[in-house]
């Protein structure tokens, strides 16, 4: 094989019969390049090894080949850097649902739907107004999150701000209406039974596991994190039963 030179530039094309990749160039100058490869040719997608198969229109690409003495060029290792994913900028409203290391759990307020959040790059955190570590965020916190959406269900989020519940108390479940979500408590200490409404976005643990309200049982001892209106019922944010004896 002969010199090597290393062209970079931008994949145009991909054939497979004969072998061959088509690239504009923009060193060492612009021009429009067929560079052909073989079974020894190494491919290397954002640095790791992958089939010319996952090459993409578009891809960036720096590629090392030798001329051969038929005149053609031969790749003797193609570099390719992927275009970088657009990312969806996102406002989330909801309900923290766990807490662990740096991926945390949130339901979305609006219709319910479970979303994974990385924390990783929350600047400046703040819950009820303070700035706090993230260490002082807690299930079944009110959470306002500004971040970027990765796929469907995961969001990086940069910016994160928390209400602490209005009321944290243990109650036993006297009734729960299915057609109006209507969960109603007998609470230690009060004469009256509390009624709250659990929302889409309202979490719900039975011994640690995550539960729907079809879960829960009448006579539960359940501790609820509570939320207060200007009007109408209270809202349930989190509730937590623990059956275990």
């Amino acid at each position: 094989r002969g010199v090597k030179r290393l062209l970079t530039g931008s994949l145009s094309a991909l054939t497979t019969t004969p072998p061959a990749l088509k690239v504009e160039t923009t060193t060492p100058a612009p021009a429009a390049e067929t560079v052909r490869f073989d079974s020894a040719t190494l491919f290397l997608l954002n640095g790791q090894a992958t089939p010319a198969s996952e090459l993409r229109i578009g891809d960036q690409v720096a590629i090392t080949t030798v001329a051969q003495p038929n005149g053609e060029t031969l790749a003797v290792r193609v570099d390719v850097a992927a275009p970088k994913k657009s990312l969806q900028s996102v406002t989330v409203f909801g309900i923290l649902q766990s807490v662990s290391g740096v991926r945390w759990n949130v339901r979305s307020w609006r219709d319910g739907a479970p979303l994974t959040v990385n924390v990783a790059g929350v600047k400046r955190p703040r819950r009820d107004r303070a700035l706090v570590p993230l260490t002082a965020f807690q299930p079944g916190d009110l959470v306002l999150l500004l971040g970027a959406k990765t796929d469907t269900s995961t969001v990086d989020a940069l910016l994160m701000t928390a209400q602490a519940p209005d009321q944290r108390f243990t109650g036993v479940l006297t009734a729960l209406d299915g057609s109006t979500r209507l969960a109603t408590f007998a609470v230690p200490g009060f004469s009256a039974p509390f009624s709250l409404l659990l929302f889409p976005a309202t979490g719900i643990r039975v011994d640690g596991q995550d539960a729907q309200p079809g879960d829960l049982r009448v006579g539960d001892s359940v501790e609820v994190w509570g939320i207060s209106h200007t009007d109408g019922p209270w809202g349930a944010a989190f509730l937590a039963v623990n059956r275990s004896p």
